[in-house]
């Protein structure tokens, strides 16, 4: 039952490429939800009627010598957990992905199909404990991912594709480079080396500071489409983390667990700094998500005890929070056709509605306030900090302020527009989606006991401070409050009617600091200046003319550069 799981996306592909001409689009858009959706159903049977972990499949690679490598699929509670965010999210970006195409557009079965291909591996992925399984996640969904972008044609002559493929082929690299290094010796195989690649790899494929280009180039994709972004490379390099690293954190000493803290603790300050300084509502949730995936890298620091019974909770957090925050940036660009946070306050039609909810919901998980299961990871975390690494919290608490900062100035802009007409109340399916997350957190933050016996992120007897009766009412109080305000706001600003032309003529505070923060968002992603990246572009432009000589023959260049190789060489041994 579970294996089916994993095999009906990969056939989805399939019948979305036979499909792209004959059916129309949104059609297949929503059969490629209902695959996912199938899934996710066949996960959760397969969840109560057999006991975890389950060994779906384990098979041998390569056999060479005396040595082999075993490909295996495990579904572990973490494995499960990972795999039903990956199908119960995707489902609901592809159903906004499908919903946003007109009803008779053909031609774009091979977007749906691309998606499917990077969601299955990366839920394959997260389901395989080891190497070499876990290296072919990130190159295929990369692949994915680059083919996704570029049938899309919301790009035209970006290379946001060719980041993501990139990205995804660096980090394969990277494990493969591992195996080998502990294949070499496996009794002998140093662990600071090979937690340096690990977090090297996943530092790649999350997208931290200063590797935050990966990020900000997925997030560059159509509003539909960013809402799987954290579900591909991010969401593959956070089970990098969480598989490969807790052998090796308890041999690591002290003062390279204090490097990882402080590698951590710098990537998040970096990103929250980014998030500040962004305009673009979809970079801000990229940078916001760059920032919690931080949080686990901190959480490393702590040693492998604490990484083993908090991690999985700060990942989960993180990606339910982004998908939430992601699936509400979609439906606010779908009413006012941009992201732009000053463009966007100056449109009736930008007001949150429905997905008010959700996005203060995901706000306050982000940051975690009390009410969420934000606040209980983040409440977990800080316990081992102040164990371990008490020094880090100062700086943690700089950052998340400044992350609370980011994410709450687009809300209150919004929050301030003019209210709209009683025709513009008509809620788009869409709407509902990251409301629907969003209370989910609350109830996770409500009842944080019931979610870890639930999933069995870790053993009981391993888990964390879990709240009594006192603390269960005090967080379902602030949960209500938290859903209630949005409501009761909005209608005490809907009996106001603002003259037609109000704007908001002031600078908040965030637009200040993000203007002195651009020197710090410029180290979470460095990029050249405008007028180097001119010339280069120029140097490239005269080098495809000067081999344009050779009538575009690239081979014939290729071997006229090895010829006069050949001769220097000659020349020198003489």
């Amino acid at each position: 039952m579970i294996l089916l799981a994993f095999i009906l996306p990969l056939m989805g592909v399939v019948v979305c490429l036979a499909l792209s001409r004959f059916v129309a689009s949104r059609l297949i858009g929503l059969v490629a939800a209902a695959t996912l959706l199938l899934s996710a159903i066949l996960m959760i049977a397969g969840r109560f009627a057999r006991d975890l972990p389950l060994i779906v499949a384990d098979a041998a690679w390569l056999v060479w010598n005396d040595a082999s490598w075993r490909i295996a699929l495990v579904v572990d509670p973490l494995g499960w957990s990972m795999a039903m965010l990956v199908y119960a999210g995707g489902a609901l970006g592809l159903l906004g992905s499908a919903l946003a195409l007109p009803s008779d557009l053909r031609g774009f079965g091979g977007l749906f199909a691309a998606l499917l291909l990077g969601l299955g591996m990366a839920a394959i992925g997260v389901c395989s404990p080891a190497l070499p399984a876990l290296a072919f996640a990130p190159i295929i969904a990369g692949i994915a991912w680059f083919f996704a972008l570029r049938v899309s044609g919301a790009l035209p002559g970006s290379d946001a594709p060719l980041v993501l493929v990139l990205t995804g082929g660096f980090a394969a690299l990277i494990l493969l480079a591992i195996i080998l290094i502990e294949r070499a010796d496996p009794a002998g195989a140093p662990s600071t080396l090979i937690v340096a690649g690990i977090l090297a790899s996943a530092w790649i494929l999350c997208g931290l500071a200063p590797a935050h280009a990966s990020l900000v180039a997925a997030h560059l994709a159509p509003a539909a489409l960013v809402t799987m972004a954290p579900l591909g490379l991010p969401l593959i390099g956070i089970a990098v983390l969480l598989r490969l690293l807790p052998d090796h954190l308890a041999l690591l000493s002290p003062a390279a667990l204090s490097g990882v803290t402080i590698a951590g603790v710098l990537a998040f300050v970096l990103a929250a700094a980014r998030a500040v300084w962004s305009t673009s509502l979809r970079q801000i949730v990229a940078a916001q998500l760059s920032a919690q995936i931080a949080l686990i890298v901190v959480c490393a620091g702590c040693g492998a005890a604490t990484f083993v019974s908090v991690a999985p909770a700060l990942a989960v957090q993180g990606l339910m929070s982004t998908l939430a925050l992601a699936l509400g940036v979609a439906a606010l660009e779908r009413r006012s056709g941009n992201d732009d946070v000053t463009v966007l306050s100056a449109h009736p039609e930008s007001a949150l509605y429905v997905t008010t909810i959700g996005i203060v919901l995901a706000t306050s998980s982000a940051v975690g306030l009390p009410g969420t299961w934000g606040f209980w990871s983040r409440f977990w975390l800080f316990d081992g900090v102040q164990a371990f690494v008490p020094w880090a919290i100062a700086p943690l608490l700089a950052g998340g302020s400044l992350l609370a900062l980011a994410l709450v100035a687009p809300l209150v802009r919004f929050w301030r527009a003019a209210a709209p007409s009683a025709s513009l109340r008509r809620a788009h399916p869409g709407e509902m989606f990251s409301p629907g997350i969003g209370v989910l957190l609350a109830l996770m933050g409500v009842f944080p006991d019931v979610v870890w016996r639930l999933v069995q992120l870790t053993p009981v007897s391993n888990a964390p401070r879990l709240p009594g009766l006192a603390g269960s009412i005090v967080s379902f109080s602030t949960a209500l409050l938290w859903i209630a305000a949005p409501v009761v706001l909005r209608r005490a600003r809907e009996r106001r009617t603002p003259p037609p032309d109000e704007r908001l003529s002031s600078v908040l505070t965030p637009d200040t600091i993000g203007a002195s923060l651009a020197g710090l968002a410029w180290l979470a992603a460095p990029a050249l200046p405008e007028s180097s990246q001119t010339r280069l572009a120029q140097a490239a432009l005269r080098i495809r003319q000067g081999l344009s000589v050779l009538e575009r023959r690239y081979y014939l260049a290729a071997v006229l550069v090895a010829l006069i190789v050949v001769i220097l060489v000659f020349a020198a041994g003489n």
